[in-house]
């Protein structure tokens, strides 16, 4: 390892741009974590079941869960981001 901690084929130096930049962000940085401003329905109220924290008046329902066998015998994905739910009707829904 290169004495300035930097490993690689090609260490180098920080520029002071760089430093000045990473200080600047380190001292601004903690006081954004955490504090989000609330949207133009609310604060976000804390799900009991920590699944998804929602303005007051909006609610949610899980549909499926990841590894669930589902009624054609098929498991739902494991990583459904990206999906979207349509209803098929009687009571079904169609996943995409």
């Amino acid at each position: 390892m290169h004495p300035t901690g930097i490993s690689g084929n090609n260490p180098r130096m920080a520029t002071r741009r760089e430093v000045l930049g990473g200080l600047v962000l380190a001292a601004i940085a903690p006081r954004s974590w955490g504090s989000v401003e609330p949207g133009p329905f609310g604060e976000l109220q804390p799900d009991p079941d920590g699944i998804l924290d929602l303005p007051s008046g909006f609610d949610y329902r899980v549909v499926a869960r990841a590894g669930e066998v589902m009624t054609d015998g098929l498991l739902v994905p494991q990583r459904p981001d990206g999906m979207a739910a349509f209803d098929a009707g009687d009571g079904r829904v169609t996943l995409v």
